[in-house]
């Protein structure tokens, strides 16, 4: 039979057994690809190759800490941005992850997620198609790809009007 001493401590075991396992913090798996969300425009209209506008694009990522990399890197962390229009005025080079997400890798942790502004200059970006001189609708898809040349999910942003 249980005596009271007999019984606080296995009230004690119990509490402690308890708390650690409360204590545990369970390994967060490397997502094998990357994630990213569409989380605002800055305006939506914008003039004709303005020299002087820029529109910007922000996205919510998570990557795993391993594929992120930067131009000092033998491969590095690319956004690209394909115009979804017809008679595409360009090709645009992918944009690189900032220097800064690399710099910065929480230890320990196997993925990694932010916030990322996209700066996209009206002169390069925004150039009314030849045969639509009056006015156009861009709709352009990105995606991120990691240095391990996985590519996330692709989102498409909301319809940018370019005005003459």
């Amino acid at each position: 039979m249980l005596t009271l001493i007999g019984m606080k401590k296995y009230t004690l075991l119990f509490i402690i057994i308890l708390t650690a396992f409360a204590a545990c913090k369970k390994a967060e798996k490397a997502k094998e690809k990357p994630e990213i969300a569409f989380a605002g425009l800055s305006h939506n209209t914008v003039v004709n190759g303005d020299t002087k506008d820029t529109l910007l694009i922000n996205l919510r990522y998570t990557i795993a800490a391993a594929a992120v990399g930067t131009l000092g890197d033998s491969a590095y962390t690319q956004v690209h941005i394909i115009d979804k229009r017809d008679c595409v005025v360009g090709n645009q080079p992918p944009i690189l992850f900032p220097d800064e997400v690399e710099q910065n890798l929480p230890e320990g942790e196997a993925n990694v997620s932010g916030n990322i502004t996209l700066r996209l200059p009206a002169a390069n970006f925004f150039v009314l198609c030849p045969d639509r001189p009056n006015g156009d609708t861009v709709t352009y898809e990105i995606y991120l790809k990691g240095k391990n040349g996985v590519e996330s999910n692709k989102i498409t942003v909301p319809e940018i009007y370019i005005v003459p």
